[in-house]
C-alpha cells in the first residue's frame, strides 16, 4: 500500500491485496477478509464540508463457493459528498453524486450514475419535543447488459432504464425524565416516523409496467443485495443499504426508547419498535419482516450492571406468531486482568443467500445459531486469549483457538495455536501454529497472527 500528499487538498494512493492461493489468508491467519481481497487506486480530495473520490477495484475470491468470473471490476468509480452550512431557515442541505462502471466476465455489467439530495431541519419544542423535518431525493440512470444474469437476474439481456424517488418525513422524539429517588433516573422517549413517497419507482420507470417490487425489473443490483431489518434501521428512510432498491409508499415507525440510570452505576438501555405502511411492499421477499402492511417488532436491551460487566442483546419477533426470528446476545465481563466474553446469534432465515439464483419474493427458512465463548487475560509483560466457536443447529465446532504472547520495551512475541473444523475449499479442516516477532524499533517480520 502507498499514500502520497499532492497538496493540501488532494492525494493519491493504492492498496493491493493479493493472495498467490485461496487459502494463504486462512493459513497464516492474515488479518482481514477471509473470503474476499480487494485491491483499489485512488484519488481523493478534501473541501470545505466536501469530498470526492475517483479510484478502480479488483476482487480476488478465496472460497470455493465464490465464482470468480462472477467476481467484478469496478473500472472506475467515482463519488462526491457535499454537506452545506445551516441556511436561512435553519435547515442543513447535502448532496451525493456517484458514477461507476461494474465489469463481470459471468454476469452483470452495470454503467450506474446516481444523484442523492436532501435537507433536514431540526425543531426544538416548547415541552422539550425535538422534531426533524426531512425533504430527499434518491435518482439514478443505468446502462447494462447481461441483465438476465447474476445477481440481477432481469427478464431481458440489455436495457437503459432509471428510477428516481422523492421522499417527505417528520420525526419526534419526546423524551421524559423522571427523578425516581433511591431507584435513580428513569427516562422514556417515544419516537414516532411519518413517512411520505410514492409506492415504488419499480411500479413506473422500469420500462416494464407488470413488474412489482424489482421483481422482473429492468434496474439492476449492485448495492442492495445484503440487508438485515433490526432496530438499526427502525428508523430509516430507505431500508435497504444501496439506492438500487428503493422503499416507497406511505408509512409509519413507531418506537419506545427507555434509560434508566441507577445511583450505584447501574444502566438499562432499552428500544422497541414496529414499522407500519399503508399497503404492502413486494420489494421486500416474505420472510424479511418487511413485505406485509406491518412490520415485525424489532428492539435491544443493554444491562451494564457494574464497569466490569455489560451486556446486549438485539431480537426481532414475528409480529403474526410472536416466534424469534432474529436473536443477537453479546456480553463480556470480568477485571481488566481477565475479561470474559460470549456470544449466540440465531436468524430464521438467511438473506445473504437470496441472490445466489432467480429471487421468488420468498426467504427460504434457513436457520442458524452459533455460540462463541472466549477469555483474555494478562499478567505484566504476559498475555493468553482463547476461544471457542460452536454450530448450534449442525451441533458441531466450527474452530477453537488459543494463543499468547510477551512484551517489553523492546519486542514484542506472539503466538497461537488454531483448529478449524469447517470445510474450505474441500478440505477436511486444518490445524494452524502461527510465531510473530516484532522489533518495536526496527518493524513486523512474519505473519500478524489474529
Amino acid at each position: 500500500n502507498g499514500l502520497f500528499t499532492i497538496d493540501d487538498e488532494w492525494r493519491w494512493g493504492f492498496d493491493v491485496q493479493r493472495a498467490s492461493s485461496a487459502m494463504y489468508m486462512n493459513d497464516f491467519r492474515m488479518p482481514g477478509n477471509l473470503e474476499v481481497l480487494t485491491s483499489d487506486i485512488y484519488l481523493e480530495g478534501f473541501g470545505q464540508g466536501s469530498y470526492s473520490r475517483l479510484d478502480a477495484r479488483a476482487y480476488q475470491g478465496l472460497t470455493g463457493n465464490i465464482v470468480t468470473a462472477r467476481v467484478p471490476y469496478v473500472l472506475p468509480r467515482y463519488e462526491y459528498s457535499f454537506v452545506g452550512e445551516p441556511d436561512a431557515l435553519g435547515g442543513r442541505s447535502s448532496v451525493d453524486f456517484g458514477a461507476f462502471n461494474v465489469v463481470r466476465g459471468q454476469g452483470t455489467n452495470t454503467q450506474r450514475v446516481s444523484l442523492s439530495t436532501d435537507w433536514e431541519r431540526p425543531v426544538n419544542g416548547m415541552f422539550g419535543d425535538m422534531w426533524k423535518f426531512v425533504f430527499h431525493l434518491d435518482s439514478a440512470v443505468y446502462s447494462t447488459r447481461q441483465l438476465d444474469a447474476s445477481p440481477s437476474f432481469g427478464p431481458t439481456n440489455v436495457a437503459q432504464t432509471g428510477q428516481a424517488m422523492p421522499t417527505v418525513a417528520v420525526e419526534l422524539h419526546w423524551p421524559f425524565q423522571r427523578d425516581a429517588g433511591t431507584w435513580g433516573t428513569q427516562v422514556v422517549e417515544p419516537i414516532v416516523q411519518l413517512i411520505g413517497a410514492p409506492n415504488g419507482s419499480a411500479y413506473g420507470l422500469t420500462g416494464n409496467a407488470t413488474a412489482r417490487g424489482y421483481l422482473n425489473t429492468l434496474i439492476p443490483n449492485e448495492d442492495s443485495l445484503d440487508y438485515e431489518f433490526t432496530d438499526a434501521t427502525l428508523f430509516s428512510l430507505n431500508r435497504f443499504p444501496g439506492i438500487d432498491r428503493l422503499e416507497g409508499g406511505m408509512r409509519a415507525n413507531l418506537g419506545v426508547h427507555g434509560d434508566w440510570f441507577f445511583p450505584n452505576g447501574q444502566q438499562i438501555d432499552a428500544l422497541v419498535g414496529q414499522g407500519y405502511r399503508s399497503q404492502p411492499d413486494n420489494a421486500f421477499p416474505v420472510g424479511s419482516g418487511l413485505n406485509g402492511t406491518v412490520s415485525d417488532i424489532v428492539g435491544h436491551v443493554t444491562y451494564m450492571p457494574n464497569s466490569w460487566f455489560d451486556v446486549t442483546t438485539r431480537e426481532r419477533i414475528d409480529q403474526r406468531t410472536y416466534g424469534v426470528n432474529f436473536a443477537d446476545v453479546l456480553a463480556t465481563g470480568g477485571p481488566s486482568w481477565l475479561r470474559l466474553n460470549g456470544g449466540f446469534i440465531y436468524s430464521k432465515y438467511n438473506p445473504f443467500l437470496y441472490y445466489d439464483s432467480v429471487p421468488t419474493q420468498v426467504l427460504s427458512p434457513d436457520q442458524r445459531a452459533e455460540l462463541t465463548m472466549g477469555f483474555t487475560t494478562s499478567n505484566g509483560p504476559w498475555r493468553l486469549h482463547a476461544n471457542v466457536q460452536r454450530d448450534m443447529a449442525l451441533n458441531k465446532l466450527v474452530d477453537l483457538s488459543a494463543g499468547g504472547g510477551y512484551e517489553n520495551e523492546c519486542y514484542i512475541f506472539d503466538f497461537e495455536l488454531y483448529q478449524r473444523y469447517t470445510s474450505i475449499n474441500g478440505d477436511h479442516g486444518a490445524t494452524s501454529l502461527v510465531f510473530q516477532m516484532t522489533f518495536k524499533t526496527v518493524g513486523t517480520f512474519g505473519f500478524s497472527s489474529l
